[in-house]
């Protein structure tokens, strides 16, 4: 008898732990995950401080500044953010949007934007949740987010 009242207040305890250990797991993870509120941003998001968006910055209209076609830099509202798109080429071309790959910017088509804006009119994207002059207010959590996203700069480019 004293034994299984033993093993009961064990399982007890136990089940007590394992839920107290989901809980918190659930608070970080969903801490970690959970969209920012865009009003309680600070003017330096993502960034830890203002000197460092600043120093990132600075390092990025350095290269920026060897953009080897003329080119035009606008920011495009988005439900996600704000998206930095540098545009290039004749303004009667045919569109075309470049998407840098994963942990770059658009600064990454610099080698070869020179031969595509002979003919296109280049619209080089700095993605919303990656590096680059983009801020992001709301994460992307799916592929249905990302094309809310895209669908949404091209609206705002008016490509439709």
């Amino acid at each position: 008898m004293f034994r299984s009242r033993v093993v009961k207040i064990l399982l007890a305890a136990a089940g007590l732990s394992a839920l107290v250990f989901a809980v918190v797991v659930f608070f970080f993870l969903y801490g970690i995950f959970k969209t920012p509120d865009a009003g309680s941003l600070p003017s330096y998001h993502p960034f830890k401080s203002p000197a460092k968006k600043q120093l990132y910055l600075e390092h990025y209209d350095r290269r920026a500044s060897n953009w080897p076609v003329p080119s035009e830099s606008r920011y495009i509202d988005t439900s996600y953010g704000i998206t930095f798109v540098r545009i290039s080429g004749p303004e009667t071309g045919p569109v075309l949007v470049l998407l840098p790959s994963l942990n770059s910017s658009s600064l990454i088509w610099m080698p070869n934007i020179t031969g595509l804006a002979e003919t296109f009119r280049v619209y080089a994207v700095d993605n919303i949740y990656d590096v680059g002059r983009s801020v992001y207010t709301r994460s992307l959590k799916n592929a249905d987010d990302e094309t809310a996203w895209l669908d949404s700069l091209f609206t705002g480019l008016g490509l439709g």
